[in-house]
């Protein structure tokens, strides 16, 4: 044997998603139902035109101090689109958005190290309002 030491080469770090549900009811209240995470790299949609409209949510991932990692914004998940037919015989499809008393939804993120602490906050009258703030800690992966 040599006596050389042997290098080890440091493998990189398996990317993770992170996937977090939620409940929400019209009394703004919002609770975390679970999160679970697994091995993988989320494809990214080009969301960069998405404007938030009023009613919208904005979930923000904050480290310890409140610092932001990063936010994503979250289509009113009160409103729903549905799709019917009108009548037996037309084959026409109407939509029509309903207002839900409560509604489930989820997030999912590409899991990132800065991330302590959740923050999701409703848009109401063009300013943001906070809802609730969450401690985090990341699950183990499934």
């Amino acid at each position: 044997m040599s006596g050389k030491a042997i290098e080890e080469l440091s493998q990189p770090k398996t990317p993770e998603i992170l996937t977090i549900s939620f409940s929400i009811n019209k009394l703004d209240s919002v609770n975390q139902i679970g999160a679970f995470s697994n091995y993988g790299k989320l494809k990214e949609r080009e969301d960069a035109f998405f404007q938030a409209k009023e009613g919208d949510l904005k979930i923000s991932f904050l480290n310890l101090l409140g610092q932001v990692c990063f936010e994503k914004i979250i289509p009113n998940p009160l409103l729903k689109q549905v799709e019917y037919s009108e009548n037996d015989t037309s084959g026409i499809l109407v939509s029509k958005t309903i207002e839900m008393e409560e509604s489930e939804f989820f997030v999912r993120i590409q899991w990132v190290e800065c991330i302590e602490q959740m923050q999701l906050d409703r848009l109401e009258g063009g300013n943001w309002k906070t809802l609730r703030r969450l401690g985090f800690t990341k699950p183990n992966i499934q």
